[in-house]
């Protein structure tokens, strides 16, 4: 693969880490463009799709929107849901084999399947999602996020939350290898959890409104000063072409 790498004419890298991996193994002609995916998110969240019934399901309440998250997060988040005043949407990573079903059993509080919102009776405090292609969409109705897979293979996408400039939670275990999730942590945008009582501890800190509103613009700051990445690739396409 090196030398097949050794014969392109030129590289982009995402940051300086991956840039200083090329030039070890002898590819020096290289450059750092940034990351797509900032831009990616950035242009959902411009073209979000609208969503009424969950709209009126948030009516005046603040949301946690838990996106793609597997059952060791669940084990977490359940205590903290039930003791909550707060909605909470989940969209599990698996709709399948039963995930919905044990939601609904193990949620002390009123459920409902997004696929019969419109059957709602406006008392329901927890909106399951039982179709996927919505997550990238429903982060722009909460207030919070927490987002799975760290307590497991790996964190699944925060970016997709932080574009709506959201204060986000996720597990301790496996994150480390995600850049973004190290800066927003330091930035005091993300928090990583280990337990119920740290994830309930830690969250008070963001009731406060001014708190809220802070670690959120740092959210949101910090995807729109990465975007850029793919006009930089683009107009250096457009450069070969024209040579």
């Amino acid at each position: 693969y090196l030398n097949i790498l050794k014969n392109v004419t030129y590289f982009f890298a995402q940051n300086r880490a991956t840039k200083l991996l090329l030039e070890k193994h002898g590819v020096d002609q290289v450059s750092i463009s940034g990351d797509t995916r900032f831009d990616r998110v950035a242009a959902i969240a411009k073209n979000k799709k609208e969503l009424p019934l969950v709209k009126k399901f948030k009516a005046d309440k603040k949301i946690m929107v838990v996106g793609s998250c597997w059952s060791e997060d669940i084990e977490v988040l359940l205590p903290f849901i039930n003791a909550s005043d707060m909605k909470f949407i989940i969209a599990p990573h698996e709709i399948e084999g039963g995930t919905i079903s044990k939601l609904e059993k193990e949620c002390m509080r009123d459920t409902i399947r997004y696929s019969k919102l419109e059957e709602s009776t406006g008392d329901e405090d927890v909106l399951l999602v039982d179709n996927i292609g919505l997550l990238s969409s429903l982060y722009a109705y909460g207030e919070y996020a927490y987002v799975g897979g760290a307590f497991g293979a790996g964190l699944h996408n925060i970016l997709e939350a932080a574009t709506y400039g959201v204060p986000i939670f996720f597990g301790n275990k496996n994150y480390k290898k995600f850049n973004e999730a190290i800066e927003l942590i330091n930035l005091g945008g993300a928090v990583a959890i280990g337990s119920y009582t740290e994830l309930r501890d830690q969250f008070t800190i963001f009731m406060e409104d001014t708190a809220l509103q802070i670690a959120g613009q740092v959210n949101m700051d910090y995807v729109k000063d990465n975007t850029g990445a793919t006009d930089k690739i683009f107009e250096y396409c457009q450069k070969l072409i024209k040579s």
